[in-house]
């Protein structure tokens, strides 16, 4: 009685190699011994230019014993295929690779793809050279042609039909590679032209198949003061938008007139012909806008303090209380060349700041709520209230200092306009600090300060450390003078006196 098992098979791997030294050894080749031993249905599976487990040159059969089928009335058997990597072999699941790619299905038929002049080519279109039976591209490496497909086969519903005693009957089936769909994405250059920068890919299948998100993208959007680049997929993962260096995202569009904006997600709608292993809009095109420089757009105090760029631009979106928070160290201490302005023109206040400065580098010269405002910088728009700056240093000699309100030194080239600093304004210096070189103190600022307008006196203060019943000073508190741009003029010397405190008034005054 025949074995009523539907599907008995000896799969194996057999490399290129063996074939060769079968042949030069004069014996049976794998297959033909299985032939042999009644195994008349043989089924190759050929990766099509990739590898099977890790393995060049590596094909999968699959040959089956027909005695152990039972025959239908008209003397033939019918004979279920399962798909390789459906599998495992020697306790190792059965993988099939190729780097960009994914297997749409398995084919019947595959033919070679050549271009106009009968040239065989790769899928980019690169013309390849056949040597020995090899493709190589122009580099002279090893290279796949790029193949047509047809007559899918169907795991599920497709059967071998065999004739019981008909001879040996074979099949190949070939892999039908595909490649990842894809986002291109554009940008305007310099001349105005739509210049590719970047792409992002997914494996169209393994999105299909498992009804993830996969296949989406998201444009970058603006959390905690930060523009926002990635977005995570609902199962696992991340996408991760393209950025280019030195600018911020602005707009995505899907055309080149820019009249069809992405505002959120979007799904590709790239499809595939199975039965001809096709991709349809493979490739979707994406034209992005950008902002010159990073960009912030601040809500909170504590978004400001987060988000730390001395060469970032930020927009103001509302009023901005910093009690209990300390103004960044990083504005107070360094040449800003950003831009803070508030959203629309509104002129927003920042109020309540509360800033320290102190540093442990002689070199480290210039303070105020801004260290210095280089020539890129720009500060429109705003309006500082309620502000109490304290400079402190601990390095044994200061060089060069240059101290300021609103900022140690404002270069020519700087933009102030519609600044007002306004409110209970206190500017403290710690008698500490000793100073050498050309240094110089401003009640508001140093350099150009149109634009910068105080609208209260500014509190003074210089303290030391005390002894006794008495402070120390570096500097003489009874010769301090200021001038009419603001200076602060001091005598140096060691002197003890009491807290001095004076009160600087606006130009004019």
């Amino acid at each position: 009685m025949k074995n009523k098992l539907k599907l008995t098979a000896i799969l194996f791997i057999i490399g290129a190699a063996c074939f060769t030294l079968a042949a030069c050894e004069d014996e049976l080749s794998p297959i033909d011994k299985y032939v042999e031993n009644g195994y008349s249905v043989v089924v190759s599976y050929d990766p099509s230019g990739a590898n099977f487990v890790g393995k060049d040159n590596t094909k999968i059969f699959d040959a089956y014993n027909v005695s152990a089928y039972e025959e239908d009335g008209d003397g033939n058997i019918s004979i279920k295929l399962v798909e390789p990597t459906e599998r495992t072999i020697i306790n190792q699941k059965i993988s099939l690779i190729k780097t960009g790619y994914f297997v749409a299905g398995w084919y019947k038929n595959r033919e070679i793809v050549r271009n106009s002049a009968g040239e065989v080519v790769d899928d980019d279109g690169n013309v390849l050279i056949e040597k020995n039976g090899s493709y190589y591209n122009s580099h002279e490496e090893k290279a796949t042609p790029a193949y047509t497909y047809s007559d899918v086969w169907d795991f599920e519903n497709d059967r071998i039909i065999y004739k019981v005693g008909s001879g040996v009957y074979e099949m190949t089936l070939y892999a039908g590679w595909v490649k990842f769909y894809e986002y291109d994405y554009y940008y305007l250059n310099d001349s105005g032209e739509w210049t590719k920068y970047a792409s992002t890919s997914f494996d169209y299948k393994a999105a299909a198949a498992d009804g993830s998100d996969k296949e989406a993208l998201w444009v970058p959007r603006y959390e905690n003061g930060a523009m926002v680049y990635s977005h995570p997929y609902s199962a696992g993962g991340e996408f991760v938008f393209p950025k280019i260096n030195g600018t911020t995202f602005d707009k995505a569009y899907l055309d080149e007139n820019m009249t069809e904006e992405i505002t959120d997600g979007y799904a590709h709608i790239g499809t595939l012909e199975l039965d001809t292993c096709t991709p349809v809009n493979r490739v979707v095109n994406i034209y992005v806008t950008t902002l010159k420089g990073d960009r912030y757009r601040i809500e909170t105090a504590d978004q400001l303090c987060k988000n730390v760029n001395v060469n970032g631009y930020y927009e103001i979106m509302n009023d901005l209380d910093f009690t209990g928070k300390s103004w960044p160290l990083g504005f107070s201490n360094s040449t800003f060349n950003g831009a803070i302005s508030s959203h629309e023109g509104n002129n927003y206040t920042l109020s309540n700041v509360t800033a320290k400065y102190s540093s442990n580098d002689s070199e480290d010269n210039y303070a105020g709520l801004f260290g210095a405002l280089g020539n890129a910088a720009v500060i429109k728009d705003v309006t500082f209230e309620n502000v109490t700056f304290d400079i402190s240093s601990t390095a044994p000699r200061l060089r060069d200092a240059s101290f300021g309100f609103f900022a140690g030194d404002i270069d020519d080239g700087a933009t102030v306009e519609n600044v007002r600093i306004k409110g209970e304004l206190s500017f403290t210096i710690n008698g500490q600090i000793s100073i050498e070189g050309d240094h110089s103190i401003y009640v508001f600022a140093g350099g150009k300060t149109d634009g910068l307008t105080f609208e209260n006196d500014v509190e003074l203060s210089f303290y030391g450390k005390k002894v006794g019943s008495k402070y120390r000073f570096n500097f003489d508190p009874e010769n301090v003078r200021i001038s009419e741009n603001g200076t602060v003029v001091l005598n140096l010397g060691s002197y003890s006196k009491d807290l001095e405190t004076y009160v600087a008034t606006p130009f004019g005054e």
